[in-house]
């Protein structure tokens, strides 16, 4: 949705040349921010995204459409989203905007945009830069562990996949059944699967965001966070302002 609110404002005022025209337009989307987005404006904690766009400015809702794990299968979204209650507290990934808080990091994706939260959302935090570098195994690389496990990427299929699979874990342990998928689960995470009681509590222990040193604050609660290049994520609406055309906070 493009953002029109400002143009109101700016028509009151009467533009003598061109600069004074960009002057009073950015007065004018700065005061439009601050008024509805105070907190991410007044923050030091800035938040980026690159955007296949040229507009000056947006607003935009991630909660109005549902988002895939973009270069792979959807695998890892749909557990933290909707199977392991460790991550409950943070935002959605399917329901989020992923942003960085590294300039350059975003660039690469395209336009460079200044991104500022509506209200006081969650922020998911990775320890990392990519939330495909924040585990000791591939993430990206789980639909060879879950599809060979029968699973789709899918909350139907993984559900029943993972419950089949807990029922007859005493004999994936001993080796009686279930073929190669012993092999498989050992290989991909490195650890033997007899030291879990079921699949449900390997996954909970691989994924859990806290070992995994993730973390989930308001946006309020970062301005003397100690950001350098990790991807966040929030859900929620949010304006985004083209760091092209506009300068500033």
């Amino acid at each position: 949705m493009h953002l029109n609110e400002f143009g109101r404002e700016w028509a009151k005022s009467k533009e003598v040349d061109v600069d004074t025209k960009r002057i009073n337009k950015t007065l004018a989307i700065n005061n439009l921010l601050l008024k509805n987005c105070k907190i991410a404006y007044q923050s030091p904690f800035k938040i980026y995204r690159g955007m296949r766009t040229s507009e000056e400015i947006l607003v935009s809702d991630s909660t109005k459409y549902e988002r895939r794990s973009r270069n792979t299968a959807n695998f890892y979204t749909i557990l933290f989203d909707h199977i392991l209650p460790e991550w409950a507290q943070y935002p959605k990934r399917s329901r989020s905007f992923i942003c960085s808080v590294n300039e350059e990091k975003a660039r690469a994706y395209g336009d460079l945009y200044r991104v500022y939260p509506i209200g006081d959302p969650l922020i998911g935090i990775c320890p990392k830069r990519d939330i495909w570098d924040c585990f000791p195994f591939e993430i990206s690389d789980l639909d060879r562990l879950f599809e060979p496990l029968g699973m789709n990427d899918n909350l139907k299929s993984m559900k029943e996949g993972i419950k089949k699979l807990d029922s007859n874990w005493g004999s994936l342990i001993d080796k009686q059944m279930w073929y190669g998928n012993y092999d498989l689960i050992k290989d991909f995470f490195g650890s033997s699967p007899e030291r879990y009681s079921s699949f449900t509590e390997l996954l909970r222990y691989w994924f859990n965001p806290k070992k995994n040193h993730f973390k989930c604050k308001r946006l309020s609660q970062l301005e003397n966070y100690p950001s350098e290049d990790e991807e966040i994520w929030f859900s929620g609406p949010a304006y985004f302002k083209n760091l092209y055309h506009y300068n500033g906070p």
